[in-house]
């Protein structure tokens, strides 16, 4: 299964893949990541680059999916914001023959100002211009999902956020 990772910057994408992952013995490819291993010190966040990450993250998601039947994908570090990011991997999930969810992660503004603020302070996320301005543009300018989603509020405590990630993952929803 492929499992879409969408969401604003700093809602907590990444803390509930790697947890859910952790949790199933899944796969997280994250975007940020792979930019930062293709491009190494030369990383500058153009549309156009993060384009050429993701068809990456597609590749490898389509490829895991379609090779370990049996593995879950977690495709991470896109905030999913346009129709067309979404499209795209609905088509990898086609193209490998692999069923698909999408959970989309909220949270409050002021948490997600606090959250990216830490992450800058910490200097640990491979994606260095997250901040709060760019949430706020991406928020002013993001796409409705309009495919069947989860909608998770990652301001509840991580827990119940994975149960509930767990069980929409698991169920039956054709």
């Amino acid at each position: 299964m492929i499992v879409i990772m969408a969401g604003l910057p700093g809602t907590g994408k990444s803390t509930l893949a790697q947890n859910l992952a952790s949790t199933l013995g899944g796969l997280v490819i994250d975007k940020d990541s792979v930019r930062k291993a293709l491009f190494s010190n030369f990383v500058d966040y153009s549309r156009e680059q993060d384009d050429l990450a993701m068809d990456c993250v597609f590749s490898a998601a389509e490829y895991a999916a379609r090779t370990h039947r049996t593995l879950t994908v977690f495709i991470d570090g896109c905030t999913f914001a346009r129709r067309s990011q979404v499209s795209r991997a609905l088509d990898a999930a086609a193209r490998a023959e692999s069923p698909c969810r999408i959970i989309e992660t909220i949270c409050s503004d002021d948490a997600a100002r606090r959250r990216l603020a830490g992450d800058a302070a910490a200097k640990d996320h491979p994606a260095m211009n997250r901040t709060f301005e760019l949430y706020l543009s991406i928020k002013s300018r993001r796409e409705a999902i309009d495919e069947p989603k989860l909608i998770v509020d990652t301001e509840r405590p991580l827990e119940i956020c994975v149960s509930e990630c767990l069980e929409y993952i698991k169920a039956d929803v054709s």
